[in-house]
């Protein structure tokens, strides 16, 4: 045999070899990833929220109870309201108000400030919009977030739910609006 008809062949036999090494590894990958369980999603109630945290001052994770900060970063699933926007379809971002069995109600020109779990910001899936319905419940799914938003001294939200798909519900016997009209 000719040597440069041995190198070719011998050149050939590496190739081939890693190709189908990597077509094994490819394989093996693509197992993985279908083998890859659902991530969790936790049920949520506004109620759990709860924080006695106040709108003025300097926001304290530490008076985030701990039990609500194991939600952040993680996939959860909140049912409550749209406020009122300037929109009613081609919606991105919203805030969520609640619905709630603790039968305390709430408005902006309430004298009771509203506490700080009764608005969540919500910012749908990249390329996804929602509509805007009158006093229809909402199942928000999405990643939860702890991150104060706040203006002029003043904390507007401390709760975010990022990447969120919205499907429109029923009212759930028992449970209320949490906000008033002028949410």
């Amino acid at each position: 045999m000719n040597s440069n008809r041995f190198r070719f062949l011998t050149s050939l036999s590496v190739v081939v070899a890693s190709l189908a090494a990597t077509a094994v590894f490819f394989v093996n990958s693509l197992n993985v990833v279908a083998q890859r369980p659902p991530e969790r999603v936790f049920d949520v109630e506004f109620d759990e929220l709860a924080t006695d945290l106040k709108r003025t001052g300097s926001f304290d994770l530490a008076a985030i109870p701990a039990r609500v900060r194991r939600f952040d970063g993680q996939r959860v699933r909140l049912r409550g309201y749209m406020c009122p926007t300037l929109l009613d379809e081609g919606i991105t971002t919203f805030l969520l108000f609640p619905e709630t069995k603790t039968g305390k109600w709430y408005g902006w020109h309430s004298l009771t400030p509203i506490p700080m779990h009764y608005l969540i910001r919500v910012d749908m899936k990249a390329g996804s919009t929602t509509t805007y319905e009158w006093a229809k419940p909402l199942i928000i799914e999405g990643r939860f977030r702890i991150k104060p938003m706040g203006q002029d001294g003043e904390l507007i939200y401390i709760y975010w739910i990022e990447d969120a798909t919205v499907t429109p519900a029923e009212p759930r016997k028992g449970y209320h609006f949490g906000l008033g009209i002028a949410c």
